[in-house]
């Protein structure tokens, strides 16, 4: 059991640290009065809740499982899942609806290069071109919806 909660102290303060937040900030965020709380979390001295541990995952910008030891391979892969968790079911689809045709791109980029006949090929353009234009016009939307966020936040902060 204190394998665990030393564990997970560790990776709090790990966490912490990569992201340059204090004890004190991170305190704030938790609701507690002092940074001596985080530091006796953090030493593992004072068990930490699950819903404090959930908080602190979205804080820190890092999946859940992050804190449990789980090996993402690279600090970019723990970012990316921590965006994606964040995500609606929607929002999901469309990201890997993205990737995968990102990938069909360069999978046919790559056709084009080793083989000169496919540049010739219009057929295989026609395929680039319209997985193109369909993620720009999707983007496009994107950016639209962005731009309207940006004028509320604009106008809710007096910024404009």
């Amino acid at each position: 059991m204190d394998e665990y909660k030393n564990l997970i102290a560790d990776k709090i303060k790990r966490a912490r640290e990569e992201r340059n937040f204090t004890q004190k900030q991170v305190a704030n965020i938790l609701g507690l009065k002092t940074s001596n709380a985080i530091s006796e979390i953090e030493r593992g001295k004072v068990n930490i809740s699950a819903a404090d541990l959930f908080l602190l995952a979205e804080f820190f910008n890092k999946p859940l499982m992050y804190f449990f030891g789980y090996d993402f391979g690279d600090k970019e892969i723990e970012d990316m899942i921590a965006i994606l968790e964040q995500l609606t079911q929607q929002e999901r689809e469309e990201l890997k609806q993205l990737a995968q045709e990102m990938g069909d791109i360069k999978v046919l980029a790559a056709e084009a290069e080793t083989n000169p006949a496919l540049n010739q090929d219009r057929k295989a353009l026609e395929q680039v071109y319209n997985l193109l234009i369909s993620r720009i016009l999707i983007m496009s939307n994107k950016l639209e919806e962005a731009n309207k966020v940006k004028e509320l936040l604009e106008i809710e902060l007096g910024i404009k």
